[in-house]
Formats: C-alpha cells, structure tokens, sequence
C-alpha cells in the first residue's frame, strides 16, 4: 500500500483511509470503504463483509458479494465458523482458517462453506469498547493457503479502522473523531519509528497489536504514548524485542 513513486510523496495509508472514512458520511459507507480496501489490500482476500451481532440474532450488513451473505448464513443458522468464533470471543480476536475442509473446529460449517466455493477465511473481532462487542470483520477465499502473515497485519489495520468507525457512530453520529485521531496516532508512530527505527506500517502494525492484546482502544494508547513515551503491552512477555526491528 502507498508506494512511494519518483518525485512524488509517500502517501500514509492510515491517514488516507481515515480521509475516506471522513468524507463517506455515514457507518454504512465508512464501513462499505473498508471492505472495499480488504479486497485490494489485504493478500489473499477474494471477499469480504462486516457482521454485526443484534441481541438475537447477527446480520451482515455490508458484503463484496452475495457469496459473503450465504457463508455467513450458514455460520449463523449453524452457529458455527470464523466469523462466529472471531465475533463472540474477545479472547480470540483474530481467527484464521487457511484450509476449511482441513480444519475440524466446524464440521457443520466447513463442508457447507466449501460447497458454497470458499476454502479459506479470516476473520477480526470487532467492538468499540472492551465490553461492547460490535461483530466481526471477515475476509475469505477461494482458495487454502490464501492469507499470509501480511494479510493478518493488514486486516488488522483496516479492521481497527472498522471499529473506529463503529465507534464514532455511536458516539456522535458521524465520523470527524476518526479524523481528529489521526494526528495523535501519527505521533505515536513516529516516535516508535525514530526508538526503534521501523517503518510507518511496521509502527502502526505494533499499535494495532497492543490494542489487541490490551484490549484498549488505538487512540488511547496512541494518547498514553504521545504524552508519556511509554507503551503499555507493547510487547507481551513472551516475545522478543527483535520483534521491534523492522523485518
């Protein structure tokens, strides 16, 4: 993404997106923009969709192709697959099936899906506060073996951007806090690319982890870091710093 072209300036993925999520006006274009970018960003995503969890049922508003809505039907009425897994656990925020008919977690589902022509998914836990739940972002494809630890730092992304946009809505109603981010999010980036020399993506991508695994929203982390220099959960106790070095 944002590839830097001969006299011409690199252009920050995050903040065009953000720009886009702006102009679109409404949760429902913001989160149609995202799916979009899923489809050309993310390697190995053929579709995509956003599922929303009601209080008894879950819907999915927004999907690439009507092949999105019949995989998540199933997932739904069968109560089962990575869309549901990645929707109801926050424990588990990312869930990736890189081979369905492989995997045995879902028998009910799997074999439905790959009828249905998808071999593979990947699926991102989607809420605006630690308690509040919104659903799932999902991306699938046809084919085993699609997605690419690539794909799951950029999807991670665009689904952080889902969330906000979730967020905002329900907040205020429109998408100006998503843009008022912006600047502070950029300031964590920055200093974590000067400390430890990485890329934007590489800073934005340990942002984005952190989030996760503190289960605390990106501006607030981005807010402690710009104001302190410190980054709770920046690195969980098992990993190493060489993770920091851009690879």
């Amino acid at each position: 993404m944002g590839e830097e072209v001969a006299g011409t300036r690199r252009v920050d993925p995050l903040a065009e997106l953000l720009e886009e999520l702006s102009a679109a006006g409404d949760l429902q274009a913001a989160w149609q923009r995202v799916v979009n970018a899923c489809l050309t960003e993310v390697e190995g995503a053929e579709y995509a969709g956003i599922t929303v969890l009601g209080r008894e049922s879950a819907t999915t508003p927004v999907a690439s192709d009507p092949l999105v809505r019949a995989v998540d039907e199933l997932q739904y009425s069968t109560g089962q697959g990575p869309c549901v897994r990645a929707a109801v656990a926050d424990t588990e925020p990312v869930v990736l099936v890189n081979d369905l008919l492989g995997d045995g977690r879902w028998p009910d589902f799997s074999g439905g899906a790959v009828k249905l022509g998808v071999s593979a998914m990947l699926s991102f836990h989607l809420y605006t506060e630690p308690d509040s739940t919104v659903g799932a972002l999902n991306l699938y494809s046809t084919r085993v073996d699609s997605f690419t630890p690539e794909s799951l730092q950029t999807g991670a992304l665009l689904a952080a951007h889902a969330a906000v946009a979730a967020a905002t809505a329900e907040k205020t109603g429109q998408l100006r806090v998503a843009l008022a981010s912006r600047d502070l999010i950029g300031q964590a980036k920055g200093i974590l690319m000067e400390r430890y020399r990485i890329t934007a993506d590489h800073a934005f991508g340990l942002l984005v982890a952190a989030s996760q695994r503190t289960n605390r929203r990106l501006t607030d982390l981005a807010e402690e870091l710009a104001t302190t220099g410190q980054l709770a959960g920046l690195l969980s106790p098992h990993e190493p710093s060489s993770l920091l070095r851009a690879p």
